[in-house]
């Protein structure tokens, strides 16, 4: 598991394919507006940002293939 610090970067990384997840609690949307767009514009699966406060969002990024069970595994996260 890695963090660069940067969740932008990071969800670039999941959008090229360097890394194949990337979750992070409590976070405000303008550090991941772009990055998701990314995601989903490479065919990665970000989970809907809209349900929660802009200000406070869990955000689960992945490709396709790992989607199911990464979510699995963070249930307690």
């Amino acid at each position: 598991m890695r963090y660069t610090g940067c969740s932008a970067l990071d969800l670039a990384y999941v959008a090229a394919g360097r890394f194949d997840g990337f979750f992070h609690n409590d976070i405000n949307i303008w550090d991941v507006a772009a990055g998701s767009l990314m995601v989903r514009e490479a065919g990665g699966i970000v989970n809907d940002l809209n349900k929660f406060n802009n200000n406070a969002i869990n955000i689960r990024a992945s490709s396709d293939g790992i989607n199911d069970k990464m979510l699995r595994e963070l249930e307690n996260f």
